[in-house]
Order: C-alpha cells, then structure tokens, then sequence
C-alpha cells in the first residue's frame, strides 16, 4: 500500500495527462576528447573494433553504427582497469580484463574475481570467463596455439607472465618482472617480450618448449626501448631511444643472432607500426611542430620517406593498418583513412564515460568525460557539440582537464579549468545568447578539487568543491562569475556530494548524511535529514517552488514539497541508488542509477527501466533536459543516448527528412519497413547483424513520399539487427529482434 500511495501521491502532483514517457532513444557519437587508452584493431571481416573497459564495439561502417558486445557481467562503476582484444588464429576470442583500484565516494566496489581472460568460440556471442586472479593487462598467442598472459600482481606490485596450452583451462606462472612487459612476436621456439618503461630497455625470449627465460638485448646500445615489431617469422625491427642525444636508433634480428643496428636514425622519440610485407611506418612532427606526417621504411630504418601528411599537428599514434586503411588516434581525436592517407575521415567512439551533461541555452551539448581514476584523484576533460554529437571540440583550453563543468543564467554554461599555463583555477562562461566563445571571468585560489556548479537561472551562481578540507569551500556570485562571496556551511573534514539552487533562490546542499538549506543566499543554513539511513545524498533536483527530489546512495528517491520539511520515498524500491535526476517541463522523471535508467511512467503509473541499446544495466553519470524535452543521458561506457518524447527530435538527431518504422517488431516472419521522404532524394535501406555485418541491401533508390518494403526474416539466425535508412542529408537508424 506504501508503493501505491507513493506513485499516487507523484500522479496528483505532476498531473497524469501532461507527462510523456520517452519511447525512442539515440546513440549519439562520443566526444573522444582528451587521451584515452583503448585498443583498436581489425576484425577477422575488416571491421573496426574498438575495445571499451567491459567489451568492445564492432562497425562495419566506418563508426557510423557500433555494436556493442558486453563480455563483463554487471559492474556499475569501474575506475581504473585494463582490458583489450585478443583473437587467435584458430578463431577463438580471447577478451583479457583487470581493474585496479577499489571503491570511491560515488561507485560501488570494483570486483577483483573478474580479473582474468574471457573466451568465447562463437565470435563473441557467449563468453567463458578463465579466471587468473590478478588483473592481466596483455595477451598473446605463441606456439601451438598457446596463449601467454601478463598480469599485474597487486599484492607484490609486480608483473607475471602466465601460460595456457589448454585454451584458458588452466594457467602457469612462468616468470616475474618488476615492469610492464610488451609482447612483440614469436618463432617456433621462443615468445618475445620487452620491458615497456625502463631505462635501459630490456628484451627476453621464452623457450616455448621449456627452460628458463633469456635475456636477448645484445647489441642494443640505447636506453629506452619504444617498440619491437615481428617483420617476418624469423626477422623483428626495435626502435630504442637515446636520451642524452634525443635520437632514435633501429635494430634488427632474426630473434637467434644479436641485434644490429642500423646507419640512420631520426631525432626524438619515434614509434613504429607494422604495414604490409617489410613495410613499417612512423607519425612524426615537424622541426617547427606546425604539422604531423606518416614515414615509411622498407630497409628496416636506413632509409625513410614520406608518405602522408596527418590530419593534426599532434603525430599521435597509428593504431592499426591494413592493405589500404588506417587508424590514426592522438590526444584529441581517431581518424580513418581508406585511401592510405591521402584523406582522413574523423570517427566518433561509442564508448566514453561521461560524468557530467549539461543542454545550452542554444541546445549546445557540454560533457565532462572521465578520463582516468587513480585514488582519490580523477581527471576529466570538457567537451562540446553544436551539431548533436556529431562533431566535437574541446572546452576552452582545448583538450584541458576540467575540474567542474555547470549551469550558469539564462541558459550560460560555467566551468571551472585551467588556462594555457596549467592553472587550476580560473573561471570559464560560455554565453549561450551569443553563442560566443568561452570567457574567462574570473581567478579561484582553492578550488584544487572536483567542483560543483549550480544557479537560480535568474541571478545567482553558486559553486562549492567536494571537499571542505579547507576554508572557503561555497561561493557565491550575482554578476555571472565575475566576482564571488565566499560563504560557509559545514565543519572542516566533511564532503559535498550535490549542489542545486532552486528558480525562487533557495540553495540545497548534499552531504552524508545531511540535506543543508539556505532561503537567505547561503548566509544562513538549515540541517535537513531526508532519511534516517546513513547514505549519501548524491543528487538534487528541485521543481515548483518548494518541491525537491532527493536522490540517495542507498535510500532510493526521495521527494519533499515543503522545501524538505517532511519526506517521501518515492521509487516503490525498484532502486536503491541515485547518480544523477532529470525532470523535463510536464513533470517526467528520470533517474540515473549504478545500474541503469529509469523513468517514471506516469502513462503506467509505475517505474520504467530503459533499454540503452542493447544494455539496460549501466552506470548513469549524468542527466539534462532540453527546452524541448528531450532527455540527454551520460553513462559509464556507453557515451550518450538522447531520448525524444516528440517527433521533431527525431528529425533533429537524424539529420535528414525522412523517417522509418518496422512491424512488426519483434518479428519471426515477414516484416514491413515503412519510410518516408520529404521530398525526391536517393535513400537506400541496409540490414546489419549483430557484429556489424552488412546481411541485405533491401533498397536502394530515388523516392518521394512514404514506401514500404517488405523483409523476410525466417531464414535469419535468432537475434538483434540493425536496419540503417540514409538519404542525402543522413541516417536513420532502428533496431531489429528476430525471435523464431
């Protein structure tokens, strides 16, 4: 009767009829701003995969559609981990995972018995999870299908070297190190390993047929080793680095004799990448650092030339080449080009963890991306779009980590980062009514730490740090972030969680485990206790006047319309723990958990939880609405997803005059597929498998008006389909299930 009376009480305060619940959600395109460590390669079929902290993305497109494979069960916050692809020349796929560090204020534990290698034999459908113990960084395949995997030994902080001769059966420790080992190759008898970062490098050779572990760096006279490269089964090419004259130099061997140096080598530190037969490769910066370009050898190093110029001034990394593509990454971008670099193509990743997402005034998308988590320390970088997701730049220092990013007046973005000279406290607006350029406003001297930014949208701005370590911790500004009064709340050691200002001035401020309430600017403070559990109070929306929502870590969603006074739990316990909380303008609620989306379906009179893809199950960081209410959610892993209550959102993320439907949906027969055109173009309509794998041109023509096709899906495999309309100005995309 509790839960009844809790979604009644939601009903006659929101208004049953006014509400909508989003029916369509859109995968928009990652910021991919700031580093980032994920491995790319090519699939068995060409396709890109692009491998995320608990799976990997497969396109078949060129990054216009992703598919997602998840191969770690359910972890709602994963901090810091290494994960990567492996998959052997028998078929097998060999995902490996670790994750490093434990739990932080906002996220539960990290599970170290999910540490190991998962294998699948169906091309990634079903995984059998190979346990290790310790978190493994790197995998290879050596030998009779043998696989070698180095993993991190947390409780001695070292590395071992483990073997499986048994397909991930069953696994032998064969060696320890002190440092990250890099695998580069093997022959019929030995496995090849070098020390990433030590100086002077080392290199070592396992015998695959047994013994000990042999040092194979003779003849090398460099100190930092950049890379190895296999050429050919008996021929491998080092580039080691010298630091007193800033050169490289590059070595051959036949993985028997010594190295042998070369007679050429090129200033400063050079990485080199595996092409076609004896062809390697290296992205290399201009003397005057005004441009990056590609240089290839095919003599192993005594004699390089040009052979493409970069699309960026940074030479990054070239992560994967084929007969005529590549994959280019640096700090602030991936690029592919298909015509061996005469042109690049920039691609959008489907996987960042956004913790925070803010709409503009002028329905510009802000993002604070998490980059990495070490302690208690994490670093993010701010990202912004103009064109929905599309394309993406850097908040003002471009590519500059940020420690805040919120809402300022009528519509204005506020964000805290550094400028050109690495200062960690200057004050940042984007004026959404001029769509002008980032400004800087003003100087913080203590705001070292995680920022929270929030304001009435009239007049006032507050922003506060996470810590109170220090004095001021709350401040305070009436001139859009110009100047600030520094304000006080709560004794030295305590910590802020959430920060929201209602439209009327009233500030509420999130601790563990109190609510603080200020109706005087923040002079004065009210303690407010909105649960007897001791949680946090990690979320604060407020609506009306005096109504707040609460949400908790581990008391659910809470909601007050007293300004606090008095409290009800109002999620009917389908979800303990809240990250963030959006409500748009005809009272739609939704609220982020660690473990998915929900929405208050007032249609339904009851919570929803929201299918992302093919993902209901994910870390939510972040919640905003737009002043047409649409929904834009961050996540942990899974970039951003918009989801429309309206058609003309619709339009607006697909960016073309046309529309499509299936039914029916999910089908186990024949499907018709309706589309529309405004207007005379050419469309063409594709059906894509799981994987990315192009199954059917089902259209391709000029039309005008709707058409309809049909499809017959009795003769395709069980599963989930990707059925792509694009027409000259876009893409549409809807998915597919085929149950038989």
């Amino acid at each position: 009767m509790k839960h009844i009376f809790a979604v009644a009480i939601l009903l006659s305060f929101f208004g049953q009829s006014a509400a909508q619940f989003p029916r369509k959600w859109f995968h928009l395109q990652g910021p991919n701003i700031g580093s980032h460590d994920a491995q790319l390669l090519y699939g068995p079929n060409g396709e890109i995969i692009s491998v995320g902290k608990t799976g990997y993305y497969q396109t078949a497109d060129e990054g216009l559609n992703w598919q997602y494979h998840k191969v770690i069960p359910d972890i709602p916050c994963i901090q810091h981990s290494a994960s990567g692809l492996l998959i052997s020349t028998s078929g097998e796929y060999y995902f490996y995972f670790g994750t490093y560090s434990g739990s932080n204020n906002s996220c539960d534990a990290s599970d170290s018995s999910l540490n190991g290698v998962y294998i699948s034999t169906d091309n990634g459908n079903t995984w059998r999870h190979a346990i290790i113990g310790t978190p493994v960084v790197q995998l290879t395949e050596a030998g009779n299908h043998t696989i070698y995997a180095a993993a991190f030994e947390t409780a001695q902080y070292s590395y071992s070297i483990y073997e499986s001769i048994d397909k991930g059966k069953s696994w032998v420790s064969i060696t320890t190190l002190n440092d990250v080992p890099g695998f580069c190759g093997s022959t019929d008898s030995y496995l090849y390993y070098y020390l990433k970062n030590t100086s002077p490098g080392f290199v070592f050779r396992i015998p695959l047929l047994g013994g000990a572990v042999q040092d194979f760096r003779s003849g090398m006279q460099t100190g930092h080793i950049n890379s190895i490269l296999q050429i050919r089964k008996n021929l491998f090419m080092a580039a080691g680095y010298n630091g007193q004259n800033k050169n490289t130099t590059f070595y051959t061997s036949d993985g028997e004799s010594q190295w042998v140096s070369g007679d050429i080598t090129l200033p400063g530190l050079i990485t080199i990448y595996k092409g076609n037969g004896d062809t390697v490769y290296s992205a290399v910066q201009s003397a005057d650092n005004k441009k990056s370009s590609i240089l290839y050898t095919t003599n192993f190093g005594n004699h390089w030339e040009y052979w493409a110029d970069l699309p960026s001034v940074n030479a990054g990394s070239l992560n994967s080449i084929n007969s005529s593509a590549m994959l280019y990454e640096n700090d602030s971008a991936l690029y592919i080009s298909m015509n061996k670099g005469n042109s690049w193509k920039e691609i959008g990743l489907p996987y960042d963890t956004i913790t925070k997402i803010i709409v503009s005034g002028d329905s510009r998308i802000f993002v604070e991306r998490l980059d990495q988590f070490y302690s208690n320390y994490r670093a993010t970088y701010g990202a912004q779009s103009s064109d929905n997701g599309k394309n993406w730049q850097g908040i003002t220092p471009a590519g500059k980590a940020i420690t805040g990013l919120g809402k300022g007046i009528n519509g204005d973005v506020i964000s805290i980062a550094p400028d050109s000279n690495e200062l960690w406290n200057f004050v940042w607006l984007y004026d959404s009514s001029t769509q002008s350029q980032w400004i800087k406003r003003s100087v913080f001297q203590d705001l070292p730490d995680h920022s929270f930014i929030a304001s009435d949208n009239t007049k006032e701005i507050y922003c506060s740090k996470q810590s109170t370590s220090s004095d001021p911790f709350l401040y305070r500004s009436d001139d859009t972030a110009f100047t600030w009064t520094a304000l006080d709340v709560l004794n030295d050691g305590e910590f802020i969680y959430s920060l929201e200002v209602s439209p009327e001035g009233t500030v509420y401020l999130g601790t563990y485990p109190a609510l603080f309430r200020s109706e005087d600017r923040g002079e004065t403070w009210t303690k407010l206790i909105p649960t007897r559990k001791i949680v946090q109070l990690s979320a604060i929306k407020t609506f009306g006047s005096t109504g707040v929502l609460v949400g908790t870590a581990g008391a659910g969603l809470l909601k007050s319309t007293d300004k606090g006074n008095s409290w009800l739990r109002i999620d009917g316990n389908n979800f303990d723990t809240i990250t963030c909380i959006g409500m748009d303008s005809k009272g739609s609620i939704a609220a982020g958990t660690n473990r998915g989306l929900w929405f208050f379906d007032i249609d339904k009179n009851s919570w929803a939880k929201v299918m992302l893809g093919t993902d209901d199950n994910l870390y939510i960081g972040g919640i905003d609405v737009s002043k047409t209410d649409d929904f834009y959610i961050g996540t942990y892993g899974s970039s951003i997803w918009m989801g429309s209550t309206h058609h003309a959102a619709v339009k607006m993320v697909s960016g073309t005059d046309s529309d499509i439907s299936v039914f029916p949906n999910p089908a186990s027969g024949v499907v018709k597929i309706s589309c529309l055109s405004n207007g005379e173009q050419q469309a063409k309509l594709v059906l894509f498998d799981f994987l990315g794998r192009k199954i059917a041109v089902i259209a391709d023509e000029r039309f005008s008006g709707r058409k309809e096709y049909s499809l017959d899906t009795s003769h395709l495999p069980g599963g989930m389909y990707t059925i792509i309309f694009t027409a000259n100005q876009g893409k549409e995309i809807e998915r597919l299930i085929v149950n038989h």
